[in-house]
């Protein structure tokens, strides 16, 4: 095997441009194809992350190419949030030139880089890199853990195909859904979402401008946003819980695709979050679409796998994560669960 910081003979790297956007896609789901018989993105979602501020290929995107100049691995470092102490990590390499060092390398490369964002957190922040890899593809669980990566936590798709339709909701009392007003309502609902999780997994604060900019560019940019798919539950003036979906999944544009479902904390364990995933599952087939999926963490202690296996979804595939710490320090991101 090549050393970590070299390539053998006859490849290259470079970073990436937007320009090489395109054949990225097509690289990561060839690669997704390979391993689990389906593509993994869209070129449209796949822009939109690429644009998203704060984020920069020419920095963050690393290209392994061979002789002729075709893609044989990438290697992708996220580190968009305004304190950075869990910079994320994708890549792939194509399955014809595994074992000859390039993953080594796309690894180490991306451990230099996600380091970098050391000087942008707190100095007593301890800060992890955690990389994604499809459940059961040896070669990258082989690699990282080679290279000191330990599993750290998993994370469902889960699916539901239409063959009857799903249950009516039952809304609790004083509960009422109103249209979503981009204009009028946007910031409240990026707030109550934020509160929501912020006693998640993952979750790491930040000031409501950093954040809502990128939420915003993440909700509405690109053909993902459709106001209708966004389901908004108020109490009186108080935002109880939401969800929002989006017309396509990434992996599959015949599948609808349910992004968020989040109760706030005061109106939780009252039957809300099934209401709203019944509502956004019949309101897809109402649209005809017959395939919906969700992500959900493999670890959720709230229930919320029972709840949409009650409404009929199927675990079909798992994402592991793999971390490892380049600073110690004092815990940044929520790492407890919520009760």
């Amino acid at each position: 095997m090549a050393p970590v910081d070299n390539l053998p003979d006859g490849f290259s790297s470079r970073l990436a441009t937007i320009t090489d956007l395109e054949r990225v896609v097509e690289f990561a789901n060839a690669f997704a194809n390979s391993v689990i018989g389906s593509d993994e993105t869209n070129l449209d979602r796949a822009r939109a992350k690429w644009e998203e501020p704060g984020f920069d290929p020419r920095l963050s995107v690393r290209l392994v190419e061979d002789a002729r100049g075709d893609l044989v691995g990438t290697s992708e470092v996220w580190d968009t949030s305004e304190i950075p102490v869990d910079p994320w990590v994708v890549g792939q390499v194509d399955p014809d030139h595994e074992g000859l060092g390039i993953g080594s390398y796309l690894v180490a490369w991306a451990e230099r880089r996600a380091a970098q964002v050391i000087p942008r957190v707190p100095p007593e922040a301890r800060v992890v890199m955690r990389v994604g890899v499809f459940h059961g593809h040896k070669p990258s669980e082989h690699l990282l853990t080679d290279r000191g990566y330990r599993a750290d936590r998993f994370f469902w798709r889960m699916t539901i195909d239409f063959q009857e339709p799903t249950d009516s909701p039952k809304w609790p009392d004083g509960i009422q859904l109103r249209p979503f007003d981009r204009r009028r309502d946007a910031e409240a609902v990026y707030r109550a979402e934020d509160e929501a999780f912020e006693d998640h997994w993952g979750h790491v604060p930040e000031s409501f401008e950093v954040g809502f900019k990128r939420w915003s560019h993440s909700s509405f940019h690109g053909t993902a946003y459709d106001p209708g798919l966004w389901f908004i539950a108020w109490d009186g003036d108080q935002i109880a819980g939401l969800a929002r979906a989006r017309p396509q999944a990434d992996h599959d544009l015949e599948m609808g695709w349910i992004r968020t479902l989040s109760v706030r904390r005061p109106w939780r364990r009252q039957g809300l979050a099934q209401a709203l995933l019944l509502h956004a599952l019949a309101e897809f087939r109402r649209r005809g679409t017959l395939k919906v999926g969700l992500g959900v963490d493999g670890r959720n202690p709230t229930g919320a796998i029972r709840l949409y296996e009650k409404a009929g979804m199927k675990i079909t595939l798992r994402y592991d994560i793999y971390a490892k710490e380049l600073r110690p320090g004092k815990e940044w991101m929520t790492l407890s669960d919520p009760k």
